[in-house]
């Protein structure tokens, strides 16, 4: 399998993952979702996002959408690799690297029961949800920093080794 194919098949999966976890989407707390017919597939940047006239907020290339609104948080979702591949092995020395962009107004979670800044949270359910070995991926969390984004956005990024299996192109 060539390694661009594995890096958009991570990159499909592990967004895949993230909109399937419930409390992951309910911190993320998309202005989109209080809308009807919202699915959370619908926090994805795909065709069927943008024809179903939502605004996505989870990007699988870095980027901060060109119109932002206050009460938001983006995530975004980039993959390398470096070094040589066997191809009798599974693809290592990939980096996988999970951008929060959260603006200052959307910092604070509405919640009684959670004392982390949105940023710091989301950080802390991406890490437990990857710092493990799934059927497609073993991951390890190599760094988590966080900084400004620009002056009105706030950002934490985490940066995962992977060793990616060779059969992740097929599956779903």
């Amino acid at each position: 399998m060539a390694k661009e194919d594995t890096i958009n098949a991570l990159k499909r999966q592990v967004s895949r993952d993230i909109v399937s976890d419930k409390e992951i989407v309910d911190i993320i707390d998309s202005p989109e979702s209080k809308k009807d017919n919202w699915k959370s597939l619908y926090l994805l940047d795909t065709i069927a996002t943008k024809k179903a006239s939502f605004a996505p907020c989870i990007y699988r290339y870095h980027m901060i959408a060109p119109t932002v609104e206050k009460n938001s948080t983006f995530l975004t979702i980039a993959a390398d690799y470096s070094g040589t591949v066997d191809s009798n092995s599974i693809y290592r020395n990939i980096s996988l690297t999970i951008y929060i962009i959260t603006h200052v107004s959307h910092m604070v979670i509405d919640s009684n029961l959670i004392d982390s800044n949105r940023n710091d949270y989301l950080a802390h359910l991406l890490d437990k949800k990857f710092s493990r070995k799934l059927p497609y991926c073993k991951f390890k969390l190599k760094s988590n920093t966080e900084g400004t984004y620009r002056d009105d956005f706030l950002y934490r990024k985490l940066v995962f080794s992977c060793e990616v299996a060779e059969d992740i192109c097929d599956v779903d």
